[in-house]
């Protein structure tokens, strides 16, 4: 009975909202998430995650694949003519070519330099030794998984273009979109990390919005759509109605500016509500 009930919940109120109901809940996780981190996390390059993050987000690591496949089956079944005629437009546009590049070159810095080296980090210092202190031949751990990952992200590029096709149990797709959203909660946070003072509050939110507007275009364009990118794809199939692709791409504007600065989105909720 819970089985069918979870069912209807997810398949059906959410059908056309998926993408919605995940920028929120990324929204409320990043927002969480940034509340917690220090001020010496901020004044770094990077996010520094505590070892047992760094474990837990290692293991997802290792079924991200196989759940992004999941979701690309579910979605790319369900492709109605009018969005497969679009994305075959969208594939010979010069747009993607672009996307693909910086999907592949900020996918694979996030998770090398955020999860994997830091974890590999933390074996070495077991026997006292750092990437920088041996010799050449130990280093070939790093450069090992440093490979696969890349290789991993392009075979995603030909998942994306050719996809998979089989069956996903409903319970199975959630567990695989709430592996993706762990991850990118983690992932949107460093990008906070990274955009740390680029955003002028001093003369008040929405000036400040207003002439950030170049700026924000170009982290959409070029950073933030590259690194969620099987996950505004997926979703926007997931679409059904005009009401639902404004609904998902201001939702989706949105997160990324609470991504770029979360004090905009604290003081419009403080402002208004």
């Amino acid at each position: 009975m819970s089985y069918k009930y979870f069912y209807l919940l997810s398949g059906i109120s959410l059908k056309g909202y998926k993408g919605t109901f995940i920028n929120i809940v990324l929204m409320a996780l990043t927002l969480y998430v940034d509340s917690r981190i220090s001020p010496v996390s901020r004044s770094q390059a990077d996010l520094n995650l505590p070892l047992n993050y760094l474990m837990l987000c290692g293991v997802l690591i290792l079924f991200e694949r196989n759940a992004i496949l999941n979701i690309l089956s579910v979605e790319f079944q369900q492709i109605s003519i009018r969005q497969e005629t679009v994305w075959q437009w969208f594939q010979k546009s010069w747009y993607f070519g672009i996307l693909i590049l910086m999907a592949v070159i900020w996918r694979t810095y996030f998770r090398i330099v955020l999860i994997i080296f830091p974890l590999l980090g933390h074996v070495y210092e077991i026997f006292d030794i750092s990437y920088q202190t041996v010799f050449w031949p130990l280093k070939i751990p790093y450069w090992f998984i440093f490979g696969w990952i890349v290789i991993r992200e392009l075979r995603l590029v030909a998942d994306i273009i050719e996809p998979p096709v089989h069956h996903v149990p409903l319970i199975i797709e959630w567990i695989s979109r709430a592996i993706q959203v762990v991850l990118m909660t983690v992932f949107l946070t460093n990008l906070t990390v990274l955009m740390n003072g680029y955003y002028n509050t001093s003369k008040g939110i929405y000036s400040g919005i207003l002439q950030s507007i170049p700026f924000m275009l170009i982290v959409f364009t070029f950073f933030y759509i590259p690194i969620r990118w099987v996950d505004v794809l997926s979703d926007f199939i997931d679409l059904k109605s005009k009401w639902q692709t404004i609904l998902f791409w201001v939702s989706t504007f949105i997160l990324m500016i609470t991504v770029i600065e979360p004090r905009i989105t604290e003081d419009i909720i403080r402002l208004h509500f």
